[in-house]
């Protein structure tokens, strides 16, 4: 950097280091298609470097969830099943309000590294019932029994058409776990 005479004074420029893991935070506290970005991979150790003029920084706002969003809203969850029987793996929804009435929300799979067929059967027009009185509601989509793999295996649930309120995270990830019930996942990769 220069200074140069005549008035003109330097303006500092600040290497500003964002990390993907960041900018997902943002994406999922904002309800803006959080599973999409897991569908594209998921947060890595990826980084972005950007030169720009920062002025005064803010406070880090903590990360919203589905409640917090808008009264109005509702969510797909991301959800850890086993393949042991039944073999039924347990999907929910989670909405912004206690529902007065039961809250009607239709949902479909989409393939990730589990595929429709082999590791689940597939879900074209499901429906999950939050019930009345409560904030969540489950449904269900079946595993294929087979021989387990040493390997986590992982679809969406895809949330469309709700009775009331508007979808604010349409997709869900659902991890076929290749450990055992019991020992801790994290859901997110």
């Amino acid at each position: 950097m220069s200074n140069r005479r005549g008035g003109s004074r330097t303006v500092p420029v600040v290497a500003v280091l964002v990390t993907m893991a960041a900018v997902l935070a943002a994406t999922v506290a904002f309800g803006i298609g959080a599973g999409a970005a897991q569908a594209s991979g998921g947060a890595g150790e990826a980084t972005t470097r950007q030169s720009a003029a920062v002025g005064p920084q803010e406070e880090p706002q903590p990360v919203q969830t589905v409640k917090d969003l808008c009264h109005n809203c509702l969510g797909a969850d991301d959800a850890i099943c086993w393949e042991l029987p039944p073999y039924e793996c347990a999907v929910s929804v989670t909405i912004g309000w206690v529902a007065k009435n039961d809250v009607v929300v239709r949902f479909g799979t989409v393939d990730q590294s589990a595929r429709a067929g082999i590791d689940y059967l597939p879900v074209k027009d499901g429906v999950i019932t939050v019930p009345a009185g409560s904030q969540r509601g489950t449904g269900v989509v079946r595993l294929v029994p087979g021989k387990p793999t040493d390997q986590d295996r992982s679809f969406l649930i895809q949330l469309y058409q709700p009775s009331e309120g508007e979808i604010s995270q349409e997709l869900g990830q659902v991890t076929i776990s290749a450990g055992e019930p019991g020992q801790p996942v994290d859901p997110k990769g």
